[in-house]
């Protein structure tokens, strides 16, 4: 749709799709097929420190920014049927209420990786 500023809006969020999958990836080449006491997942969160760091920072940085573009964008009544008419087209793959819900994402998955390594940490 014209007008709309789809690079500021999503920012990097592909390069975090694509590290997020390598990571994955790496995690699960960690875990499968291994028995509890040899699943070593730490090496891949010090595999890919660097690069979440690199992708998820700069889109941590500009969320603010995004989501007061997201609500001018959302004052003008055929911009927001266009993207409710987007989001109701996502909940059919994916758990999302909303486009702020979906900016939010990459935030809140790499605010739980310390929290997990730390759950890690308290049970090993």
């Amino acid at each position: 749709m014209m007008g709309i500023d789809y690079g500021h809006l999503f920012g990097n969020m592909e390069e975090i799709a694509d590290v997020s999958q390598c990571f994955l990836n790496s995690l699960e080449t960690a875990v499968l097929g291994k028995r509890f006491d040899e699943q070593i997942v730490g090496t891949s969160f010090v595999k890919y420190a660097e690069d979440m760091k690199n992708t998820y920072a700069p889109y941590c940085r500009n969320h603010d920014e995004v989501i007061t573009t997201l609500e001018k964008y959302n004052a003008v009544p055929v911009i927001k049927e266009y993207f409710q008419r987007i989001i109701t087209k996502m909940k059919e793959k994916c758990n999302v209420f909303d486009l702020d819900a979906l900016l939010i994402k990459p935030i809140q998955r790499i605010l739980k990786y310390p929290l997990l390594l730390g759950e890690l940490l308290r049970v090993c």
